[in-house]
């Protein structure tokens, strides 16, 4: 590991961290990636613990894209944070994996990715699970937006085979996971706050996107040995539909599942373009949610 900044204009990491350029190793042991470069990660990064605390990976750039694995884990300790932050697009590609987890015992971690338009794609993934309660995520924003110190996405994407999880495993209630665009976003990922298998109740999820909003699934706050979570949905105006019977509601969404190249080639534009105001939820999605008896 360096412990200076590169002047690249582009740190790219397909190994381990020692084979990326613009990178600067703090004190403690965490690190910040790229610095108003473009970011791209295709390796594996990582301040996991297995016996302690896990440490901070902070990613920025004008551009961030990550198709690899970053992990600030601990297994009998407290997870870490991960933020992935780019003045333009992030974007989790392919198999990416962005985790902040707990196994043992312990709370999960913090995970933030931010910038103007952010997407996940394929089969990214975004955990922040812990033993003993979920953590938190942020995508694209705070809670509704309303946070001065967390950048506001304009659009956000999440494709129908991703994961987005701050769930509680055993011992604990679920987290805090928030999807938030000023503009449009469009969700039609999994999305999980849970309470533990034994004990915790369910978590909080927001999904807004304040001028357009798209969501064919509800998620899961849901709580096995305790009180069932809440769900916040909150665009300026919502249309709640009724589609006809045995409609599949992702056939619908010609972008349900926009994928990238193996070049890591930016994902067609659709993802992030304004839906004309208009935000919509089926009623089957609502009573989903109400069945898990979220509130």
């Amino acid at each position: 590991w360096s412990s200076d900044v590169c002047s690249s204009d582009l740190a790219v990491n397909n190994g381990g961290m020692n084979k990326a350029s613009s990178v600067v190793v703090h004190e403690d042991g965490s690190f910040t990636l790229g610095a108003g470069s473009d970011v791209i990660n295709t390796g594996t990064v990582s301040t996991s613990n297995e016996a302690g605390d896990a440490g901070q990976v902070v990613v920025l750039g004008n551009n961030v894209t990550n198709s690899g694995e970053i992990h600030a884990d601990a297994t009998a300790g407290t997870a870490g944070s991960i933020e992935l932050h780019s003045t333009d697009t992030t974007s989790l590609e392919q198999h990416a994996q962005v985790t902040a987890k707990t196994s043992t015992q312990g709370v999960g971690g913090d995970v933030k990715v931010l910038g103007n338009k952010v997407g996940l794609f394929d089969t990214a993934e975004i955990n922040a699970s812990g033993a003993n309660g979920g953590g938190q995520v942020l995508v694209g924003g705070d809670q509704t937006g309303s946070n001065i110190k967390i950048s506001n996405a304009d659009f956000i994407y999440l494709g129908e085979n991703t994961n987005v999880k701050a769930d509680g495993l055993v011992n604990g209630d679920g987290g805090k996971l928030i999807t938030f665009a000023s503009d449009t976003a469009r969700i039609y990922g999994n999305l999980s706050a849970r309470g533990g298998s034994e004990s915790g109740n369910g978590g909080f999820i927001e999904t807004s996107g304040l001028k357009g909003f798209e969501i064919v699934k509800a998620p899961d706050v849901s709580a096995s040995a305790g009180y069932a979570g809440t769900w916040l949905i909150d665009p300026y105006d919502i249309e709640i539909t009724n589609p006809k019977p045995n409609e599949n509601r992702l056939d619908r969404h010609d972008n349900k599942n926009i994928t990238t190249d193996e070049t890591g080639a930016n994902p067609k534009n659709t993802a992030y373009t304004s839906n004309d105001n208009s935000a919509e939820l089926d009623v089957f999605i609502l009573e989903a949610a109400l069945e898990r008896n979220a509130t």
